[in-house]
């Protein structure tokens, strides 16, 4: 029987979106969390730009997975990360998403592959040095 992970602790996502250079990623199972340590793996990190009031929403995504590459300037960006739940465990119904000490909802998607979790939670403003003009973070 896989053992069931409740609790899901994320820490050291890189926030300094910046035009003139590209996205870092960063993100890390927290280690001190005996709940998700050593039980779970990072599939892919990404930052979502968003656009409101569009039909479509999502007008850029720059992913762990792809080339790196530098964030659009002005652009607000939200953070999304997949996990995977490593074997001889699988994800609960209801986990405890903890990211940079915040908690946020999470949604299990079971594949063929695997259980993978996918959270959406920080948001981060892009500022451009090149314009003069810094966007602050408003939510990290």
């Amino acid at each position: 029987t896989d053992e069931v992970i409740t609790t899901v602790d994320i820490g050291n996502v890189w926030k300094n979106l910046d035009s003139t250079k590209p996205v870092a990623f960063t993100a890390e199972v927290n280690p001190n969390n005996s709940a998700c340590s050593g039980k779970v793996e990072i599939v892919e990190e990404a930052w979502e730009k968003s656009t409101y009031g569009e039909s479509t929403p999502i007008t850029d995504v720059i992913k762990s997975t792809d080339t790196p590459r530098n964030p659009i300037a002005g652009g607000e960006y939200w953070y999304s990360i997949v996990l995977r739940a490593k074997e001889g465990y699988v994800f609960s119904d209801n986990v405890t998403f903890i990211c940079e000490g915040k908690t946020y909802t999470a949604q299990t998607a079971n594949t063929s592959v695997s259980e993978n979790l996918y959270c959406v939670g920080i948001f981060a403003a892009c500022h451009s040095k090149r314009r003069g003009r810094r966007y602050r973070n408003k939510r990290c």
